[in-house]
């Protein structure tokens, strides 16, 4: 465990090296707008929650502790009377969770400005360990959960001006390399490469999705893009013993940053009016574009990556209006023939 505690605290100070901090945009514009943040009673989703609000957005927390939640909306109402806040239980662990959350949240709001995926699970001290759904947790909780959250709320997101989707990633995707052939590190298990693989193949759709969205009249303004929050204490060492626990803490306050600091990459990308000139699929850190893993620059990996994740959901990632499958994906050749048929029904009419 101390090894593991080892690397994590390397991999923050590495990341001061890799990406030196920038300051956030000032005076974006976020009155008015939706904003639906995930895992947002904690760390940097909670500090990223509160930003949003007290400037003027209506933010959906979208969390397990929905009393945490709900006491944090008061709390914060009680000192600035006006902000516009909603909670909706959401748990990653569970697919079904996932679906029935979209629906509940279709009925709160009939658009989504920004949709920021900062909930995630980093265990350091498990085994291999599988959800409900039969999934390797962290596969899951970081990476395919998200995306179907996604996939089920692009219309919804479509319907906004100039729509976003954040996924909070790590620098730790940068240590691992992709293997789809044991994309869930079930051969090879330990909790740092199970956890980077999730972030990687994070990072890796960002750029996938970006690209396909683009080619869809009705999602073509949808920008995505991935942030790595920087240098950041949380709670990640929560699993460890008391004894290390109490050690991360101390050390790594002397190379990290708060929660409140740490929510600024991701505040800036949700709403810099400047980024909605991009065109998207960007990695960010600490304010600025970085470079990512070299395998998200792989168009034929982020293809087999695209193809196996439609392959395990059961259902195509981009709905289109016309016929609800696929776009530019897998499902194209079925597309394909629907529409011939269409056309000689309509032509013998």
């Amino acid at each position: 465990m101390f090894e593991v505690l080892m690397e994590v605290l390397f991999g923050r100070v590495m990341a001061l090296v890799y990406h030196p901090r920038q300051l956030p945009a000032a005076n974006a514009a976020v009155k008015g707008k939706v904003y639906v943040v995930t895992g947002s009673t904690s760390g940097i989703g909670l500090e990223t929650a509160k930003r949003l609000l007290l400037s003027g957005g209506r933010v959906i927390m979208a969390c397990r502790n929905t009393k945490k939640a709900e006491a944090l909306l008061q709390e914060w109402a009680q000192e600035h009377p006006g902000i516009v806040g909603d909670v909706l239980y959401l748990d990653l662990g569970s697919m079904a969770s996932v679906r029935e959350f979209a629906e509940q949240l279709k009925q709160r709001t009939d658009h989504i400005d920004c949709l920021i995926h900062n909930a995630g699970l980093f265990d350091m001290v498990s085994e291999y360990q599988t959800t409900d759904d039969d999934f390797e947790i962290h596969f899951q909780i970081n990476y395919i959960a998200p995306l179907l959250l996604t996939s089920l709320l692009l219309d919804t997101l479509a319907k906004a001006p100039a729509p976003r989707i954040v996924n909070v990633s790590s620098l730790a995707h940068k240590f691992v390399q992709p293997a789809l052939d044991d994309w869930q590190s079930e051969r090879d298990h330990s909790p740092l490469k199970a956890y980077g693989r999730s972030k990687l193949y994070q990072v890796m759709m960002t750029k996938e999705l970006q690209n396909r969205l683009a080619k869809q009249p009705q999602y073509a303004h949808i920008k995505v893009f991935a942030v790595h929050p920087g240098t950041v204490v949380t709670d990640v060492a929560r699993s460890l013993p008391p004894v290390v626990v109490w050690a991360y803490k101390n050390l790594a306050s002397l190379v990290m940053m708060d929660s409140h600091t740490g929510s600024d990459t991701t505040v800036h990308v949700a709403t810099d009016p400047a980024l909605d000139k991009r065109f998207g699929g960007d990695y960010f850190a600490n304010c600025v574009t970085a470079e990512p893993h070299a395998a998200v620059r792989d168009q034929q990996l982020r293809r087999d990556l695209w193809t196996k994740t439609e392959d395990t959901l059961g259902r195509p990632i981009i709905p289109t209006k016309q016929t609800g499958t696929a776009a530019n994906g897998h499902h194209d050749e079925a597309q394909q023939q629907q529409q011939q048929q269409q056309q000689q029904q309509q032509q013998q009419q």
